[in-house]
Order: structure tokens, then sequence, then C-alpha cells
């Protein structure tokens, strides 16, 4: 037995919006978490093993989950996020490196690192699928280096 739903709104019992399909059958889900961090203060930052990293402004921050105080993603509902961003780092400074962690606790499958030269300051990025549960954080911390504020960034989106 074949069954159709022929729906182009869902919400939730509230009236809010959770998902929305087009005569295409293309689907958006305006609801869904996700953020885009990044700064302008265009300043080298020191990273050492206690350095939070914190990028000041959105592009976008649906649900406001990411703080542009603290730097965390706080997670507002279980499921599978992807996160992904870059450090601009300096030339000089050896080498740079940064974990991405998960409530605080640095783990070395998230270790990112670059040796440097005097050729040029490079850019240090990422991608992750992490499985989250409700209340958890995530944040970048360094380790070692310089980063530069202006050209660095970190996002994330729930995936399901």
């Amino acid at each position: 037995m074949t069954s159709i739903i022929k729906v182009d709104n869902i919400q939730n019992s509230g009236g809010t919006a959770a998902m929305t399909i087009d005569s295409s059958g293309r689907i958006s889900t305006p609801a869904r978490p996700s953020f885009y961090a990044y700064d302008t203060s265009n300043v080298w930052v020191t990273l050492n093993s206690s350095t939070e990293v914190v990028m000041t402004l959105t592009e976008h921050n649906i649900g406001n989950h990411y703080s542009t105080s603290t730097g965390r993603f706080t997670v507002p509902v279980a499921g599978l996020y992807f996160f992904s961003g870059k450090l601009y780092t300096n030339n000089s400074s050896g080498a740079s490196a940064f974990y991405v962690a998960t409530n605080g606790t640095l783990s070395s499958r998230s270790f990112y690192n670059v040796q440097e030269n005097t050729a040029g300051d490079t850019s240090l990025t990422f991608a992750e699928v992490r499985e989250l549960s409700v209340g958890d954080y995530v944040s970048l911390f360094g380790y070692q280096g310089e980063y530069y504020t202006g050209h660095s960034t970190f996002s994330g989106y729930l995936i399901g």
C-alpha cells in the first residue's frame, strides 16, 4: 500500500514553522540551529592551552546558541552536528595548533597543527561531525602559535 501526504508546511503545536516544502519539492527547515562566527578586530592573538578562541560577531546565529562573549556553541537539541572553521596563522610563530573541544575537554582526535615557515601566513582549517547531547558546548582552544582574528571563522549546524 502506498501512502501520500500532501502538505506545504509542517508546524509544531504552537504554530512555529518547522518545515516547508516548495512546489519543486525543496525542503527548508528555518529553525535548524546554525551559526557562522567571525571577528573583525584584526589583531594577532597568542594561542596556548588555556586560550578559548572567541569570534565576536556572527553572520547568522539561528536560535542564538553561539555566544559571541564566550565563543561557545551550546547544543539545544541532541543529535549529530557539523562544525568547521579556520584560523589564519602567523608565518613567524614556528607552528600553530588548536583543539576543537566538547564541554572544555580537549581530545587528541580533534588536534589541528600546521608548521609555519617564513614564506607566508597560512590557514589552519578543520571539519568535524560530533554526536552531542542537550547542554553540551563546543568551542575552540588554542595550543600554540598565533592566529589573526580578522581572517578566522567558526561555524556549525545541526545535521539531524
